[in-house]
């Protein structure tokens, strides 16, 4: 990530399939039985956010995130891509830029340049 600037010189298109790869890697590790999911989540919306999407998975059901989850560690991103596409709209440059105050240390903005 820290090659890739985090993400945010890019659109927010490739962004999003970005962060559904990440978040297929990060599931597939799967280090604890509990916790897993409200963690990723949390890490894959904040990371959005820094790069001017606002994600939120909150409605998503357990079990379509179950299968596109599955699908995704056997390769198939398609069904998380769409999750993630239809619960996503853009944020304004105030808003990123407000995200990344919040969320970013100093090191982190010198990395991505903001």
């Amino acid at each position: 990530m820290k090659k890739e600037k985090y993400f945010v010189d890019y659109d927010n298109e490739t962004t999003l399939e970005k962060l559904v790869e990440l978040f297929a890697d990060i599931n597939a590790l799967h280090p604890f039985r509990e916790g897993n999911g409200r963690s990723q989540r949390v890490f894959i919306e904040s990371l959005a956010k820094i790069n001017g999407i606002n994600l939120d998975l909150t409605n998503v059901s357990k079990m379509d995130m179950i299968i596109a989850s599955h699908e995704s560690i056997n390769g198939s991103y398609k069904k998380l891509k769409n999750m993630f596409k239809n619960n996503s709209h853009d944020l304004s440059e105030e808003e990123k830029l407000e995200y990344i105050n919040i969320y970013c240390s100093d090191g982190l903005k010198k990395i991505i340049e903001i």
